[in-house]
């Protein structure tokens, strides 16, 4: 379970991304009541490069694991914030539909 101030790891679909003024890069891990990710502002512009995408908005639909310290924003909401780029994964939409599909097609 998270907790605000204890290391965790978290994985999800990126529903929603934006890039407030001065904040980083927030990715909004679906659905609601998850846990969000930060990537702090001089990192943001390595991890688009990192992950291939040129645009904020490319990143919805693609899944992200993080490992990080555990933060509970002004709102009441918990975030993990990313202190390096090597504590997270990134699978791209067109690749996080893909396996989806197979597992979902898998015979039970």
């Amino acid at each position: 379970m998270l907790d605000n101030g204890r290391r965790a790891g978290f994985w999800g679909t990126v529903v929603s991304a934006y890039l407030p003024a001065g904040s980083g890069l927030w990715l909004n891990v679906g659905p609601p009541g998850m846990c969000s990710v930060l990537i702090p502002l001089p990192q943001v512009d390595s991890f688009l490069l990192a992950v291939g995408e040129g645009d904020v908005e490319d990143l919805v639909g693609g899944a992200i694991i993080v490992l990080g310290q555990c933060r509970r924003s002004n709102a009441g909401k918990l975030y993990l914030k990313i202190a390096d780029l090597d504590e997270c994964a990134w699978l791209p939409f067109e690749a996080a539909q893909r396996i989806t599909s197979q597992v979902l097609a898998r015979p039970k």
